[in-house]
C-alpha cells in the first residue's frame, strides 16, 4: 500500500503543539542576495508563528537566505 503525501502546510497549522514539521525550502539557485533575503523574510512571516515548531532545510549554496532566515526567525520568536 503506497504511503500518502503529507500536507506540511496543513499539519503546521492544524497540529502546532504536537508536531515538528520539516519544510524544505526550494528556491532557484540564481537568486540575487537581495531576492534570497526577501524570500527568507516572507518565509518567516508566513511560517514562524507562536506555538508552532518548525525545522527548515534549504540549499546550502543560498547563503544569504540562510543568514536572513536565522536573523528574521530569531527576531520573530523573541517578539512572541
Amino acid at each position: 500500500m503506497p504511503q500518502t503525501t503529507t500536507d506540511t502546510e496543513k499539519q503546521l497549522h492544524d497540529d502546532p503543539d504536537r508536531i515538528i514539521v520539516t519544510v524544505n525550502v526550494e528556491l532557484p539557485k540564481d537568486l540575487t542576495e537581495e531576492q534570497q533575503r526577501d524570500a527568507a523574510k516572507r518565509f518567516v512571516e508566513t511560517h514562524c508563528v507562536p506555538g508552532k515548531k518548525l525545522k527548515v532545510t534549504a540549499d546550502s549554496s543560498l547563503v544569504a537566505f540562510e543568514q536572513e532566515l536565522y536573523k528574521q526567525s530569531r527576531l520573530a520568536y523573541l517578539s512572541f
